[in-house]
């Protein structure tokens, strides 16, 4: 695959992720990205939940920048907020998958 190839190929993963994600694009960045991905592999590994700091940590941004993100993935329902622990809804579980398994076939 040619780099040309590889920008083609992630492009149109991102046009699927925002065609599946349709509902939630207002607020969408890629630290509420990077915090549903590592909430996704959480889950699958059996943690149904992580602290505050590790969602922050997967950002690879402050909390300052991340808790915003946080906030805005818990009010369009993809994530639960309880305490100091977040987790994926099964709103949140159902659009990952159906995301995750469009990028598994192509």
């Amino acid at each position: 695959m040619t780099p040309a190839q590889m920008a083609a190929e992630l492009l149109r993963g991102r046009q699927q992720r925002n065609a599946i994600f349709a509902l939630h694009q207002e607020g969408f960045g890629e630290p509420a990205w990077d915090m549903l991905l590592s909430l996704f592999v959480a889950d699958s590994d059996g943690r149904s939940s992580v602290s505050a700091g590790e969602l922050v940590a997967a950002t690879t941004t402050d909390g300052e920048i991340a808790r915003p993100y946080t906030l805005w993935l818990a009010s369009q329902g993809l994530v639960e907020i309880a305490y100091d622990r977040v987790r994926l809804t099964t709103a949140g579980r159902g659009l990952m998958t159906t995301y995750l398994e469009y990028e598994l076939v192509r």
